[in-house]
């Protein structure tokens, strides 16, 4: 049998669970320590939203489509590397990328110079 849990709010409402009891590694806050694959440390357990140890933003709520191919024997990764990032204020922020440093770092690894 497979399972998954999905939450959504600011943080998982996971103490009432148990899941010390079936030894599903937690955080400090009671998150569920997943993988790439939003697999827990049990195999045939998975956790997405809020109640995973993922990004606690809107956009990761897809996740949860990630934890149900794998549940059905597909093999999905969730890739957060350009994830968008929304404030919801008026007027609204948002990101979406690498930060300027996070750019130069890449670009510095992926071109040299050479002084020959």
């Amino acid at each position: 049998m497979r399972s998954i849990a999905d939450c959504h709010r600011s943080q998982g409402n996971t103490g009432s669970l148990n899941l010390a009891a079936v030894g599903i590694n937690t955080d400090e806050q009671g998150a569920v320590l997943v993988d790439e694959t939003i697999r827990s440390n049990i195999t045939h357990i998975y956790a997405a939203g809020d109640c995973a140890t993922m990004p606690q933003f809107v956009y990761v709520a897809a996740a949860g489509t990630r934890a149900a191919i794998n549940l059905t024997g597909g093999e999905a990764i969730l890739n957060l590397s350009n994830m968008p990032a929304v404030i919801f204020t008026y007027p609204q922020v948002a990101t979406v990328g690498l930060t300027v440093l996070a750019a130069k770092n890449a670009v510095s690894r992926l071109f040299f110079v050479s002084s020959i």
